[in-house]
């Protein structure tokens, strides 16, 4: 017997970013994570940045940036800033891009503000991207 699917919907700035139905998902939330199947109960949640999983035959990953989702009616319907599926990140590009941001000398509090964030951001996608190789080995 085959499992329950729910409705599972990531929008964008650029659109409608993933459409599927899934046996379930796993939420980066600002506190941990989430994990909702079938018949959860309602919930909306503040999404923090980082990796979101769905699973059907296979688990599949993206990078998200923060966002919120709404769970109700065997529906997850998240709104976020980006999401990236993982297949399309390098990290050879990303190891660049760190190493390159990383040399960078902030002159003021606001330039350092916006490298923190930029190498958090970068850090989270090399994380999203270990997660996927590390699950299908």
């Amino acid at each position: 017997m085959s499992e329950k699917k729910i409705k599972f919907l990531i929008t964008t700035p650029e659109g409608a970013a993933v459409t599927n139905e899934v046996n379930w998902c796993v939420l980066p939330v600002v506190d941990g994570e989430w994990a909702i199947k079938y018949d959860h109960a309602p919930v909306v949640l503040l999404l923090g940045q980082g990796t979101l999983r769905i699973k059907n035959d296979a688990w599949k990953y993206f990078h998200i940036k923060s966002g919120i989702a709404h769970v109700g009616n065997n529906e997850v319907n998240i709104i976020c800033d980006s999401a990236i599926d993982a297949t399309e990140l390098s990290a050879e590009e990303l190891e660049k891009q760190l190493s390159e941001l990383l040399e960078q000398s902030p002159a003021n509090a606001r330039e350092k503000s916006k490298l923190h964030k930029s190498v958090t951001e970068i850090k989270s996608k090399l994380y999203t991207l270990k997660q996927m190789q590390q699950a299908s080995a």
